[in-house]
């Protein structure tokens, strides 16, 4: 804005003032500014809660979640005619592409049939040669559970004579026991052959998913690398991994998840894939169908894959709180990771959960 001059001075060069007067006005001249001068630019302080991490991808920023304010309970409204309340519903809240086993209470989730991108390209980050070549892999509508088997559900097949009771550790060097502890009741059932994770699934009406299934759950249609997107920062509230509670020297010490081991099933529901299952990223690795085969993608078919015939090792999915995200081993979390185990090892970082479909 250009300076303008003040109405005095224009007067003072047509007349005769006194030396005093001048020198008053123009003091008032100075004191008051010729335009208002600009707003400040405001500066946001950031969050304390903030942390920017870099993995194989971009900078994004992570905002640790803080806990929600505690629900206040509203006063129980005693009917008219005196009589008691009724009990309390159990029945859950079922969306339309939900439903519930009536054998062992799982919440199954339906994921439609159509085409879907299997495994990885070569140009992709952290991927490994078995996951090529990507292919379209057709599959018919089925049905997957919402989260992994746990312990309770498992004793309910134990106690029914249908399933072998794994070790009551976690860990052969734990001085509390996992399985059959009360507050392990809602954690994954770990240490379970591959033969009584089928044996479980056929005792439910169900049975292991295919490893091609167990991919379409945890990634749908848009092949995306990880159940809840495409970026590979690891986020504690995506997913249960080795982080700074996790007794072993591999934890990435930068994080917490807020578990030293397995977590209770679904407790992260910002991982949640497509279709809306959880856990597909860490907790425990998951049995499927399939025996594995490094090459099997280069000769399965693409419409209902089932894998190889026969083989030595089965294949697991989805790493576990076991793993760590520092450096490749963020590999294990991706949604087209395949890993391999004795089918009849039992490891404290390997669990299950089943599948059903229409040709079942």
């Amino acid at each position: 804005m250009r300076n303008r001059i003040p109405p005095f001075l224009k007067v003072m060069s047509g007349s005769r003032m006194p030396a005093a007067q001048v020198a008053v006005w123009l003091l008032l001249s100075l004191a008051v500014p010729a335009c208002a001068p600009a707003t400040p630019a405001r500066v946001i302080a950031p969050s304390a809660t903030a942390l920017d991490i870099v993995a194989a991808t971009p900078w994004v920023r992570r905002v640790t979640p803080q806990p929600p304010a505690p629900e206040t309970p509203l006063p129980p409204t005693t009917p008219a005619d005196g009589s008691p309340l009724p009990p309390p519903t159990s029945t859950p809240t079922l969306a339309s592409d939900q439903r519930i086993s009536p054998i062992d209470g799982a919440r199954l989730v339906r994921v439609p049939g159509g085409e879907f991108w299997m495994g990885s390209t070569e140009s992709e980050r952290l991927t490994e040669p078995d996951e090529f070549p990507q292919r379209r892999v057709r599959l018919q509508e089925f049905w997957i559970d919402q989260t992994e088997v746990t312990n309770r559900q498992y004793a309910s097949c134990v106690a029914a004579g249908a399933c072998a009771e794994p070790p009551s550790k976690l860990e052969l060097e734990d001085d509390r026991p996992y399985y059959g502890a009360p507050d392990y009741r809602e954690y994954p059932v770990a240490n379970v052959a591959w033969a009584e994770a089928a044996a479980y699934c056929k005792w439910a009406g169900r049975r292991l998913p295919t490893e091609a299934e167990w991919e379409r759950a945890a990634r749908g249609g848009d092949a995306r690398t990880y159940p809840w997107g495409w970026f590979g920062v690891v986020m504690e509230d995506r997913l249960n991994f080795c982080d700074r509670e996790c007794p072993y020297p591999w934890a990435d010490v930068r994080l917490s998840d807020g578990f030293a081991r397995t977590s209770p099933v679904g407790s992260y529901p910002e991982g949640a894939s497509p279709s809306g299952t959880l856990d597909m990223s860490g907790n425990v690795w998951e049995w499927v169908s399939d025996w594995y085969d490094s090459g099997a993608y280069a000769i399965q078919p693409s419409e209902q894959p089932n894998g190889p015939e026969q083989g030595r090792y089965k294949v697991v999915r989805g790493g576990s709180w076991l793993d760590s995200t520092l450096g490749d081993h963020l590999s294990f979390f991706r949604a087209a990771n395949r890993h391999w185990q004795l089918p009849e090892a039992r490891r404290s970082y390997i669990g299950f959960r089943c599948a059903v479909s229409q040709a079942d």
